[in-house]
């Protein structure tokens, strides 16, 4: 066809495109208009049981509670990628012990002011998030699990990295009846491809056992950066991560039982590489700052090695693994590793007698599905401490504004004469029911070794024992 001939064609081709076109516009316009909502929902309720190890011998080894927590809310989402999530917690105990030895009976009474039936209703999460192409950004109240930027994409891995790498630094803190929550924003960007950056600046919340003025904000600061690749993007069947994590403590509780404000910075990576049938983990972190008046210089590492064998009934998984983290100083200078806003029920053994602090944990764990909807773990940890001059710490960070967040034991001499802590057995058995609803039991058994027996004098072992259900919709 002639070049003006075309030129001549053009409108008529654009006219005779016109009603084919208007309601492709039409339609597009009204996409860009239209609102959605999806409701979100959440029960669960759980009762404990404890035969704790006892300090002394006057205090109470054996108690148990129920615990009932609902939240319920919703995303708003509309054109252009706009999202708002919001979720209202409902959270209450039945009557707590008076005089409880050991375990998380103690930490609910004495953070709740003595209060043995506390509940709580208020405001879990209020945030609006906009996505664009490879962007992202949320501002508000929200959850944040650090070490999950990018997950692999295949289905050992990603459970390694969810159990292992996720919430060991900053968590969402759940697994007590409150949990945690921040102000503040996040923004994530894929750069073409080739990795996953994410930065946030967050400000704690009151929460995890504190009902009292739970989701009010605490003066704890933290800021950071991470950069995770594909699985794959950088070195083969691997993903590597980098992260920096910044850290504010101006409580006046801290400055009062340190002498001055924490300010740590956290730096650090991991490499998880495999394949469907085995997996390879390495963690490493540093730290320097203030702790206190003193100068603070830290590390912790973690190695894990994993096999599945997906040609034997159930496919079972095992998974050897070494968590150190560096303990002790003294003379101005802080050298046990500061664990910063974990959740270490994850990681540490489900009695929570240790956090990651002058601690070494040789652990074997063992996972099973023996039949659909049904899954076993098992996990035997050795525990240690590092350093004999250092404390035995416990705990998952700040909650309130009453309890700096973890305790150091020490004996009366000042200095352990074993780094024996003990060794424990913890089972989980999760039965998926349908429709939402989920049923687990869990327990744990520790053997106290000669460390733990210098603190718990009157008898180093004990137990615990969960039955959970919990329904989402």
């Amino acid at each position: 066809m002639p070049l003006r001939l075309r030129a001549r064609a053009l409108p008529v081709l654009l006219l005779a495109a016109s009603p084919l076109a208007s309601p492709l516009a039409s339609s597009a316009a009204a996409e860009e208009r239209q609102v959605s909502f999806r409701p979100l929902a959440e029960v669960r309720l759980r009762w404990e049981a404890f035969d704790t190890p006892l300090p002394r011998a006057d205090r109470d080894a054996t108690y148990d509670f129920g615990l009932l927590r609902a939240r319920f809310g919703g995303e708003l989402a509309w054109a252009r990628g706009w999202r708002l999530k919001g979720v209202l917690q409902a959270a209450a105990m039945s009557t707590l012990p008076d005089d409880a030895a050991f375990g998380s009976g103690p930490t609910y009474l004495s953070t709740n002011g003595g209060d043995r039936d506390p509940a709580h209703l208020g405001l879990a999460e209020l945030a609006l998030s906009w996505k664009r192409d490879d962007l992202t950004v949320t501002v508000g109240r929200q959850g944040y699990a650090d070490g999950l930027e990018a997950l692999p994409g295949v289905p050992l891995l990603d459970g390694v990295a969810r159990r292992k790498l996720g919430e060991r630094l900053v968590g969402s803190f759940d697994f007590p009846n409150v949990g945690r929550r921040y102000d503040g924003a996040r923004l994530g960007v894929d750069l073409a491809g080739a990795a996953r950056l994410e930065t946030f600046a967050l400000r704690l919340l009151a929460g995890g056992f504190h009902y009292d003025d739970a989701f009010e904000p605490l003066d704890v600061e933290l800021a950071g950066v991470a950069v995770a690749s594909p699985l794959g993007g950088w070195l083969p069947r691997t993903q590597l991560r980098a992260f920096a994590i910044a850290y504010r403590d101006d409580r006046r509780l801290t400055r009062e039982s340190l002498g001055a404000d924490v300010e740590v910075v956290t730096l650090g990576g991991s490499a998880l590489a495999g394949t469907a049938d085995w997996d390879l983990l390495a963690w490493l972190a540093l730290q320097r700052g203030d702790f206190g008046r003193d100068d603070h210089r830290a590390w912790a590492t973690v190695l894990e090695a994993g096999r599945r064998f997906a040609g034997l009934p159930g496919a079972p998984s095992f998974h050897l693994g070494f968590e150190r983290a560096s303990g002790g100083g003294g003379g101005g200078d802080h050298q046990a590793f500061f664990n910063l806003l974990p959740t270490n029920h994850k990681f540490y053994g489900a009695l929570d007698s240790s956090a990651f602090s002058n601690l070494a944990d040789l652990y074997l764990e063992g996972r099973w599905v023996p039949a659909p909807g049904w899954t076993l773990a098992l996990v035997l940890h050795d525990l240690r401490l590092v350093d004999r001059g250092g404390a035995w710490y416990a705990g998952s960070g700040a909650f309130s504004d009453r309890e700096f967040g973890y305790v150091a034991r020490r004996p009366a001499s000042g200095r352990f004469a074993s780094r024996d802590l003990g060794r424990e057995l913890d089972l989980a058995v999760t039965r998926a029911l349908g429709r939402g609803l989920e049923a687990k039991l869990e327990a744990g058994w520790l053997a106290g070794g000669d460390a733990a027996a210098e603190i718990l004098a009157a008898d180093e072992d004990g137990g615990w024992l969960a039955l959970e259900l919990t329904w989402k919709l």
